[in-house]
């Protein structure tokens, strides 16, 4: 799968097309000139640096037994794309159904029924609908074309199917914040009071499930303010991941520093995992794998986590296990 941003539409070209938002001219040939049809397109975009053979004499192509032909038109094969009251009825009118499932035979017949060859092609014209702006009836169940049924997820994930494959997706998402003089609460909701003018852990992931491969923390530095000791407020956030520090520091309004580095927002960083961009009068990072975290720079901080994280997660934001009871925080979470 290839995904181009808009900026490239229409400078493109080769078999994914010239990007031009019309289908019937994407034959186009590197002359500008249209194929007569997809033989000829594509075998005029072959590279020089390979050799290859796009011809194959008749009697030696690789064909489908007529028997196997028959079976594999059933509804329950890849004749579901053709059946005019099946979940891809309403799209028939525009996307002609009669080569994805001439694709789909030929394909699942030379590699011997696999089924997820099945269930890739039948994707593919899902895909085309989708993007014509059909809505195509429910067509995965649980004995067809569903792949969540061989995933393991980890505890308060789900799993979701994402094109031909599926993936786990978190089952919630919990906030933990600090403020005011300063007030907490926990990822599992527990409220605490607590003073203190260091450096401390809200967050860090801990723990040897091998599915987590995103380690990161998160630190809050409280200072007193007004001149009253006993007041303290969080005036420096600190965040590590991907090999980045990224902090936010009281009163540095549409700033952050990147490894010590002062930065002008909107910043990206780790190839585009870590985005951290103004949000009203707000600050917030947010990562590929679903940490959010928000500073009001000056003494407001927001922590969202994703339950990927369950139970692998420690500071002062708690233990994310869902049982507040046992959140209390303990002395080793003091940093500096």
């Amino acid at each position: 799968m290839v995904t181009v941003p808009q900026t490239y539409m229409g400078h493109l070209c080769g078999l994914c097309g010239n990007y031009n938002g019309q289908r019937n001219d994407d034959f186009q040939l590197s002359s500008g000139q249209l194929a007569p049809d997809a033989t000829a397109f594509g075998s005029a975009w072959k590279t020089t640096d390979t050799p290859c053979d796009d011809t194959c004499p008749k009697d030696e192509c690789p064909t489908c037994p007529e028997e196997k032909v028959a079976v594999l038109q059933r509804p329950n094969y890849c004749g579901l794309l053709m059946a005019p009251e099946g979940p891809f009825g309403s799209c028939h009118r525009m996307i002609d159904p009669i080569p994805y499932s001439q694709s789909c035979i030929h394909d699942l017949c030379m590699m011997g029924g696999d089924t997820h060859v099945l269930c890739q092609n039948i994707q593919s014209y899902v895909t085309m609908c989708q993007h014509a702006g059909v809505t195509v009836g429910a067509w995965r169940t649980p004995s067809f074309c569903h792949p969540c049924k061989s995933l393991h997820c980890r505890p308060k994930e789900r799993c979701r199917p994402h094109g031909a494959q599926s993936r786990c997706v978190p089952a919630l998402v919990a906030t933990c914040w600090a403020w005011g003089d300063p007030h907490f609460r926990t990822f599992d909701g527990l409220d605490f009071d607590f003073q203190g003018t260091c450096t401390y852990t809200m967050a860090e992931s801990h723990g040897n499930d091998p599915g987590l491969v995103v380690p990161f923390r998160v630190e809050a530095k409280n200072d007193i303010r007004g001149g009253i000791q006993s007041v303290s407020y969080v005036s420096l956030v600190n965040v590590d991941v991907y090999g980045q520090r990224i902090s936010f520091r009281r009163n540095e309004v549409g700033k952050v520093r990147v490894n010590g580095e002062v930065t002008l927002l909107p910043v990206l960083l780790a190839d585009g995992k870590v985005r951290v961009r103004p949000s009203g009068l707000r600050v917030a990072l947010e990562t590929d794998f679903g940490l959010r975290i928000s500073y009001d720079w000056n003494w407001h901080l927001l922590i969202d986590l994703p339950s990927s994280y369950f139970r692998h997660v420690r500071g002062l934001c708690g233990n994310f296990n869902l049982k507040p009871l046992n959140d209390i925080p303990e002395a080793e979470h003091v940093t500096t």
